[in-house]
């Protein structure tokens, strides 16, 4: 995307930057009813948290958000948050871009 600030009509599209962005997969299913577990998302689409925010992408799997950590600490707290049995987490930032859909009309395209 060469524009990082896009404005046509009522609707504005732009770049989100200086964020962290890693993904965390369970390995199991039973790890996801964990307590450590009990503050992520359960349903495919469903948010939680401020800094870092846990998009859930599918089940036992979220993308972890942050404007506040770096990208290795923010790997290091999502693999924090999975408790007992297997947990992957990696950084996404550099492979990555969030966009921020705004405007009068920006409902219409959700």
């Amino acid at each position: 995307m060469e524009q990082r600030d896009l404005v046509i009509g009522e609707i504005r599209l732009r770049e989100v930057t200086n964020l962290a962005l890693a993904r965390l997969r369970l390995g199991n299913a039973s790890t996801v009813a964990s307590p450590q577990t009990a503050q992520l998302p359960a349903r495919t689409g469903q948010c939680a948290g401020s800094d870092p925010a846990f998009l859930c992408l599918g089940p036992g799997e979220w993308l972890v958000i942050s404007a506040k950590s770096s990208a290795p600490d923010l790997v290091h707290t999502a693999q924090s948050s999975s408790g007992a049995g297997f947990a992957a987490a990696y950084d996404l930032t550099p492979g990555l871009v969030v966009l921020r859909l705004t405007g009068d009309a920006a409902p219409w395209l959700h």
